[in-house]
């Protein structure tokens, strides 16, 4: 049986819906534009459906914010992975982000200190928001 990689860029959200990006400068996002960006409209999909019935071995999740969103419309998809990376944007999203993975039942770690992932409320009634986490299987 042959290796094979897939990578792609696809617009992944919670439902599918059509979302309208702008770039601006070399950078480009998705948010309220003015009459000075070019606008173009993509349509999402989930996780979940995009990779419906396929067996993904590895997920990075970097998707500028985001990640609560992307995380809530793949969450079967996630789970069945044997490799998740995440990069986390939002400071207000982290708690929710953290239930959300902990609901999957997996233990995710820092990547620059291989601590595993909390919800701890010492620091701010937000907790400490990890930039990138991962979970691996193995």
């Amino acid at each position: 049986m042959k290796n094979r990689l897939l990578i792609g860029i696809i617009a992944m959200f919670v439902t599918s819906l059509t979302l309208t990006s702008c770039s601006s400068g070399g950078s480009s996002a998705i948010t309220n534009v003015d009459a000075q960006t070019f606008i173009k409209e993509i349509q999402s999909t989930t996780l979940d459906s995009y990779f419906k019935n396929k067996k993904v071995d590895c997920i990075k999740i970097d998707v500028e914010g985001a990640e609560l969103k992307v995380i809530r419309g793949g969450k079967k998809t996630i789970k069945g992975a044997q490799l998740v990376i995440i990069e986390c944007h939002l400071v207000d999203d982290w708690c929710e982000i953290y239930d959300e993975l902990a609901g999957l039942q997996m233990k995710f770690r820092e990547i620059s200190t291989n601590e595993e992932i909390t919800r701890d409320f010492t620091k701010g009634p937000r907790g400490i928001r990890p930039y990138q986490i991962y979970y691996d299987s193995n």
